[in-house]
């Protein structure tokens, strides 16, 4: 499915993300993933969130950045965090966000903690959107 594809999702918001060839968090997801359909309803809910006027998006086990880069491919949101505690995802994440050229719109950091989430929020919430 995804040769056909050329590795990039077929449909949806990120119509056009390039999928990483080597998959290092479920090989069951890719078939959504690459039509789409991967988990519609939180996909729904992130486009919701973000026509209500949220500008940034934490995604918290982040896994292989699917939400992360594909929220920062399709400039959904203005800013992203993605929070993966395991390297091998963070670094997939990190090659993922390179390879769909929105490496600048992701930040990618280890472990979610109270500091590091009260520093996001305290640190942003005196930007101009």
């Amino acid at each position: 499915m995804c040769e056909k594809y050329n590795y990039e999702v077929a449909y949806g918001p990120f119509k056009g993300m390039k999928l990483n060839k080597d998959i290092w968090w479920s090989k069951n997801d890719r078939i959504t993933q690459t039509l789409g359909t991967y988990e519609e309803h939180i996909l729904e809910s992130l486009i919701d969130f973000r026509n209500k006027g949220a500008t940034r998006l934490i995604d918290i086990g982040a896994a292989d950045g699917y939400f992360a880069v594909g929220m920062a491919y399709a400039k959904i949101y203005k800013n992203v965090y993605a929070f993966e505690i395991e390297q091998q995802g963070r670094y997939r994440i990190a090659e993922n966000a390179y390879a769909n050229g929105c490496k600048d719109s992701l930040i990618i950091q280890g472990e979610a903690t109270h500091s590091s989430l009260a520093e996001i929020l305290d640190g942003e919430k005196n930007q101009p959107y």
